[in-house]
């Protein structure tokens, strides 16, 4: 009886053991810095005032402290912000903003009543006070800061 409980004891905390050992080696492999949405306090915006910045052309990044793909991605979009790339600003999410799974129909919006994401992390691209690009997920605002790298 002792020996069923100590190999199903070994069982159970070996996994975790492993688990916990594989994060923290991943962790010390990572050479990158370490941001925090501290650093661009000064680009953060409301989303009443998503459409009405300075800049002709920029990015509205909106994420959740809460969301996991958002804190996956968070050190490249802030290292993009800091390196001045291209204009972008960070939006935190909150219930004011509607969410659907139509995105294209909030191209070309002009009022910040008419925009909706898919979720986050989203990436919303705006001209002339106007919403020409809405995509979500870690992959897709990736590519597209990717894309605008000096």
């Amino acid at each position: 009886m002792r020996k069923k409980i100590l190999l199903l004891a070994g069982l159970v905390v070996t996994p975790l053991l492993v688990a916990c050992t594989s994060n923290e080696q991943e962790n010390n492999l990572s050479t990158s810095i370490n941001y925090d949405y501290d650093m661009v306090s000064d680009y953060h915006i409301s989303f009443q005032d998503i459409l009405s910045q300075e800049d002709d052309e920029y990015f509205a990044y909106i994420y959740s402290k809460s969301c996991r793909h958002c804190m996956n991605i968070k050190n490249e979009v802030i290292e993009f912000a800091l390196g001045g790339h291209y204009p972008l600003y960070f939006v935190t999410y909150s219930n004011e903003i509607k969410v659907t799974r139509d995105i294209d129909s909030t191209i070309g919006a002009k009022d910040v009543n008419d925009i909706a994401i898919l979720g986050t992390p989203t990436l919303l691209q705006i001209e002339n006070a106007s919403l020409i690009m809405n995509v979500a997920g870690e992959e897709d605002v990736l590519d597209v800061l990717n894309s605008y790298k000096k």
